[in-house]
């Protein structure tokens, strides 16, 4: 709902969700992203914040969200804190979407080529924050890869 111009509705959900389970990262980051798309920036940092105290692996997804409202310093501040020891197909997808929000491409493109790569690794066609890795000459590359044609323009 929030992608398809219903974001009240989204938040509506969203909030609906975060009643039943309010310590599921994914309840929680679908929280934030309905606060960011109702212009509640404030809200929906601090819930991408707790979801990646609650599960680490989203502590790049909260690093993105801080990129994406331009607060680079701490975004990079987030970055340097994850665990990149201990990784997974999660982290790693988050790290590139972190990555390629702050334009750090060889970083992100060196994330989205982990393996093995995570089911929403399709989604960089049209993440919310990533034209900037749209627009890099290594991009088609991983959409064939993907077996994704490029967005029309």
């Amino acid at each position: 709902l929030s992608s398809t111009g219903h974001p009240a509705e989204a938040l509506r959900q969203a909030l609906e969700a975060y009643a039943a389970d309010s310590l599921h990262p994914l309840v929680l980051v679908a929280l934030g992203d309905a606060y960011i798309l109702n212009g509640d920036t404030t809200k929906g940092l601090a819930v991408y914040q707790r979801a990646g105290e609650l599960s680490p692996p989203w502590q790049p997804y909260y690093a993105a969200a801080l990129a994406r409202v331009g607060r680079v310093a701490d975004a990079r501040r987030v970055l340097a804190s994850v665990d990149t020891l201990h990784m997974n197909p999660g982290k790693a997808l988050f790290l590139g979407v972190a990555h390629g929000t702050l334009g750090d491409m060889d970083q992100a493109f060196h994330w989205f080529a982990y393996q093995p790569e995570h089911a929403w690794l399709p989604w960089v066609r049209v993440w919310p924050g990533l034209d900037s890795l749209r627009r890099d000459p290594r991009f088609p590359a991983l959409l064939r890869h993907l077996n994704l044609t490029p967005l029309a323009s």
